[in-house]
This record gives C-alpha cells, structure tokens and sequence, in this order.
C-alpha cells in the first residue's frame, strides 16, 4: 500500500490531497477510512513532528499498519511517500 502526501516544512501542515493506492483488491470505504485516518494523523501531530519527515513516514506507516491488519487480516508492506513542497 502506498500513501502519498504533501507537507510544508516551512508552515509544518498537509497541503495537497492524500493519495493511497493499494496492490489488492480493498473495498473503497477501508481506503477512504486509511484516507481520514492518515490525514488525522498528520493533524493531531505536533508541529515538530510534521516537520521531520521521519518521523512523519513512521507515525502514517504505523498508524496504518494498525488500521490494515485489523481489516483485512493481513501484514502489508506500507511505503508513505510526503513530498515537501
């Protein structure tokens, strides 16, 4: 599963849209849930952490990883990707 964001590291925020795209078939509705879980992520994350890229890629790959093995059962291989812009 791939997430795809776009953070200012000046203003630390989530300024383009989430993108997540997914190897296997998965119902839309758990990919708009990974969708609102990542982007609440990105805004419940002190401004440090959302300008340390990092750390930002781990909390998203963590966070989902949780939410997709207690959906579909399985251990995916998960790769944010944040472009700062």
């Amino acid at each position: 599963m791939g997430a795809v964001s776009g953070i200012s590291r000046k203003l630390g925020c989530s300024l383009a849209g989430l993108v997540i795209g997914a190897t296997y078939a998965l119902a839309a509705s758990p990919l708009d849930q990974a969708r609102e879980l990542v982007a609440r992520t990105v805004a419940t994350s002190t401004e440090e952490e959302r300008t340390d890229l990092g750390v930002m890629k781990e909390k998203i790959r963590s966070d989902l990883r949780r939410f997709l093995i207690k959906r579909t059962s399985r251990h995916p291989l998960i790769m944010p990707v944040i472009l700062e812009v």
